[in-house]
């Protein structure tokens, strides 16, 4: 990178490297026109180098001391061995690109893709259990969490927080093995309840000169850009917040965390149709970064549709689905109508009955309904995230009656 200085070198390849996200934005088009305009020049300036270092172990070899050397053999080894600083350096500012470069791509630390790995969480109730709940949370994805009234999302969520002791399991955070006596892992998970439920006495302005003091991670002016996109009043106090108020500042908190998780619990029952679409939309930017992830707890089945890239659906305290939305629509249909006179084969073959009104509904594998995609007496789709769920807590419900 000729006309660069060593110190102009290493504040072109070490400005990507903030915590906020926004100054790695700003450096990136400057980066990539560095190594892509000056990469030959690098070489060739590498090879050089090289060339000199061997000459200066030669000439030291040959030499033996500096003593005894005419005034011009003096000169040129000194230049040789200024060749020589130049390639430590030149090697500290690849070192240093390598560095930003790996982390761009979410490579950073450990090379990982799973940054959250959940094996074998067991928590048992009176009336209820977490069964062996096992899961991972991939960088650059959006897993959405669903499941019935009961089923035990939140229970999941708590333990994962730590706010419950389980009975048995283990998590690896980031590469890591999490001990809950340590609480320091949460330090890299945002977690945004359903609404702001601290220091509801304060104001915005308030919160905010706390947290900058206490949170790990926190970016001042982003929490104050956020509360602004929001429309948040930041001298009124949280307590007179509405609900959807409440949790826009929760997901605000979230979001000015230098964090690599979050996790949503029911993040937009209480949105308006006008935030919703806002909220969701910076949830998918957020996990632009490969090395960030999110766990999105909901009833709304159509927030699912729109950003989850997986589907976690527990029931009666395990896990029934996991697996990328896409594969799902391409795994279950749906059949509704007349089908009485299909009855054996359907039961042969379907997975789920559900059955509405006077209509009969049949959740199945696509595989199995080839047969009779073409009858004129069925009315066939494609299953969403909706049917899937309905037919399964319907087999449920129908299994602890009989």
């Amino acid at each position: 990178m000729r006309g660069y200085s060593h110190e102009q070198r290493k504040q072109i390849f070490t400005k990507g490297t903030g915590t906020d996200g926004t100054a790695g934005h700003r450096a990136d088009k400057r980066i990539w026109d560095a190594m892509g305009n000056h990469l030959l020049d690098w070489v060739k300036d590498r090879l050089h180098a090289e060339t000199l270092r061997r000459w200066v172990r030669q000439s030291e070899r040959d030499q033996g001391s500096r003593q005894g050397l005419t005034t011009g053999e003096r000169e040129e080894l000194e230049r040789l061995q200024r060749g020589n600083r130049e390639l430590k350096k030149a090697n500290e500012i690849l070192r240093l690109a390598s560095a930003y470069v790996a982390k761009a791509i979410g490579l950073s630390g450990a090379l990982m893709n799973n940054l959250m790995e959940i094996s074998g969480f067991n928590k048992k109730y009176p009336r209820f259990a977490l069964k062996d709940i096992s899961f991972s949370l991939v960088g650059g994805e959006i897993k959405g969490f669903v499941g019935p009234n009961g089923a035990g999302k939140t229970t999941t969520i708590k333990a994962i927080m730590n706010l419950i002791r389980l009975d048995s399991g283990k998590m690896r955070v980031l590469g890591k093995d999490v001990s809950f006596e340590n609480p320091k892992y949460r330090e890299k998970i945002s977690f945004v309840y359903d609404e702001f439920s601290y220091w509801s006495g304060l104001t915005i302005a308030e919160i905010q000169s706390i947290l900058k003091r206490i949170a790990c991670g926190w970016n001042s002016a982003r929490f104050i850009e956020m509360c602004s996109e929001f429309a948040l009043p930041e001298r009124e106090k949280v307590k007179t917040f509405s609900k959807g108020m409440k949790t826009m500042l929760s997901l605000a908190v979230a979001l000015s965390r230098d964090s690599n998780i979050i996790i949503l619990d029911e993040p937009t029952s209480g949105l308006d149709p006008i935030k919703r679409p806002l909220i969701l939309d910076l949830l998918k930017k957020y996990v632009q970064r490969r090395d960030r992830t999110v766990l999105f707890s909901t009833h709304i089945t159509t927030d699912i549709e729109r950003i989850a890239d997986s589907v976690l659906f527990i029931l009666g305290g395990h896990i029934v689905i996991d697996e990328q939305k896409e594969k799902l629509s391409e795994k279950y249909g749906v059949i509704r109508g007349d089908i009485e006179k299909i009855v054996y084969e359907l039961q042969r073959d379907a997975k789920l009955c559900l059955v509405r009104g006077k209509c009969k509904s049949a959740l199945v594998e696509k595989e199995a309904i080839n047969n009779f995609r073409n009858s004129s007496r069925l009315d066939y789709s494609d299953a969403s995230i909706e049917d899937i769920i309905c037919h399964f807590v319907q087999d449920e419900y129908e299994k602890e009656i009989r």
